[in-house]
């Protein structure tokens, strides 16, 4: 086992007396204390992957529209999936110093993986767009619609026609 307090590497010895393993001062020093931080990083769900029935949300966003309604949306990378079948607002977006540009605000009725593979999402792309921000919308299309539009006519995103 390493001594932190020692200038000395211990000597690993196995029953029959023989020396099985000298630590040295590098795998004492730099190795294991690197383990110890991923161990803990891994353990404590620090590091997580995206992966579908897992997103992997980064905070949450407040937007403000035209008629000075908020719209609270949950932070994401832009390559997120979701699950499917879920009514949604949604806005690719880029950060700025004193908060998020939308490249292109939209609605749907139904969440799937196309939501990146779309032309709106290839321009928010060319525009600089690194998350998408989300959350789930009205059953109702007109008010989807309306949320949509409130964001567009305050925020006159690059990708929205």
């Amino acid at each position: 086992m390493c001594s932190l307090f020692s200038d000395r590497p211990r000597i690993f010895i196995d029953p029959a007396g023989e020396n099985l393993q000298e630590i040295g001062f590098f795998m004492c020093y730099h190795i294991l204390p690197f383990l110890l931080v991923m161990t803990t990083i891994i353990i404590s769900g620090s590091h997580t992957s995206a992966r579908k029935g897992y997103m992997a949300q980064q905070g949450t966003f407040t937007w403000v529209g035209k008629s000075g309604q908020t719209y609270k949306y949950w932070v994401y990378p832009i390559d997120e999936t979701f699950e499917k079948g879920v009514p949604a607002n949604y806005l690719y977006a880029k950060k700025r110093r004193s908060g998020w540009e939308a490249m292109y605000i939209g609605e749907t009725s139904e969440v799937n993986d196309l939501i990146t593979e779309n032309n709106k999402y290839q321009c928010a792309r060319e525009y600089g767009a690194t998350h998408i921000h989300f959350h789930k919308g009205s059953t109702e299309e007109s008010d989807r619609k309306e949320e949509a539009e409130s964001l567009i006519k305050v925020h006159s995103p690059q990708c929205n026609d």
